[in-house]
């Protein structure tokens, strides 16, 4: 009895066949797997950006005044500069457009306020709460969105806008006082409506470069922010 084998073309067709077949299988893995990694790193930018949004909108609606530098100098109801401050227990004084107006806070009571008894700063930090502010500053050049902040107290009972301004950014410009709360953007701008501080529209851009030959990952985000009532 003859025992049949298999001819060199039957054998190099089979190994053709199985390599096409391991090559398909690879491909729907490889493409698998980088759909997998796209999604992870999807995740993560939106879990920053969750983090970084929770932090500006509970800065926006506990604030009693909302400060925008560009808007300031050139009277306009965007920041185009991409910076913001939110500044707590003081207000824009009514009788001047030009500085903030610290609020009587009921901790202190009236009689205990620096400006109406008298009284030394340094007793007057002891029992009332500071007014404070925290900005937000977009760096173009690092791709970064920097949060500062920091308390200021002064014994009169106004300061001028343009004041706590230069502080601000000259606190800011110490990398100490920095906290990097969203990376890798692109472009960032927050808009104030001009008839209302209790709304606030932020839009910017992240573009983040993993490495290792996967494709960036590119994040147009808008978000409109609201509080009821207003400073």
């Amino acid at each position: 009895m003859t025992k049949k084998g298999f001819t060199l073309m039957e054998l190099l067709v089979s190994i053709f066949i199985s390599g096409m077949v391991m090559l398909a299988l690879v491909a729907m893995w490889k493409t698998s797997s980088n759909h997998t990694a796209q999604a992870q790193r999807q995740t993560i930018i939106k879990n920053e950006n969750t983090v970084f949004l929770r932090k500006i909108y509970s800065d926006f609606i506990s604030s009693s005044e909302i400060i925008c530098p560009w808007s300031y100098s050139k009277g306009g109801a965007s920041c185009n500069d991409g910076e913001y401050i939110s500044v707590k227990e003081a207000v824009i004084n009514p009788e001047n457009r030009d500085q903030l107006m610290r609020i009587t806070n009921p901790i202190c009571g009236a009689s205990n306020n620096a400006w109406a008894t008298g009284d030394t700063l340094g007793n007057m930090v002891s029992r009332c709460i500071k007014p404070s502010y925290t900005i937000y500053v977009f760096d173009k050049d690092s791709m970064q969105v920097y949060r500062c902040k920091n308390n200021f107290l002064t014994e009169n009972k106004v300061i001028n806008i343009s004041t706590l301004i230069s502080d601000a950014h000259s606190f800011c410009s110490t990398a100490s006082n920095r906290e990097n709360i969203m990376p890798y953007v692109s472009d960032f701008s927050l808009t104030i409506p001009s008839d209302s501080i209790s709304e606030l529209f932020i839009d910017y851009t992240i573009n983040r470069d993993f490495g290792e030959g996967t494709p960036p990952v590119y994040f147009k985000f808008k978000h409109f922010l609201t509080r009821k009532g207003g400073a």
